[in-house]
């Protein structure tokens, strides 16, 4: 999803580039991180869980805001959410399992 999301982030307006771009991507790199984390490091798996899942929820809102904005266009502003409802439900049964 990150190289869905990557490309668009240059047709942002430039004075959203260096703010609102850089936060998008921090936010989706940091998910990434926290779910491999939690895949590899049994011990502190519950933790990490917790941690992608407020990344999950930051990725949610500043989709949102993107829209919001005008930034994206409807279509991909839904894509982009089903996908992240998606990621949501199996990190919550992930999480429940933990």
């Amino acid at each position: 999803m990150f190289y869905e999301i990557y490309p668009t982030l240059k047709n942002y307006n430039n004075a959203e580039k260096y703010s609102l771009c850089t936060e998008i991507k921090n936010a989706y790199l940091n998910l990434l991180k926290y779910m491999a984390l939690a895949n590899k490091v049994r011990s502190k798996r519950k933790v990490y869980l917790e941690e992608a899942d407020g990344y999950l929820q930051h990725c949610k809102t500043l989709n949102d805001l993107s829209f919001q904005i005008e930034e994206i266009n409807d279509g991909f502003h839904k894509n982009i959410d089903r996908k992240l409802s998606g990621i949501g439900r199996m990190l919550g049964g992930w999480i429940k399992k933990s």
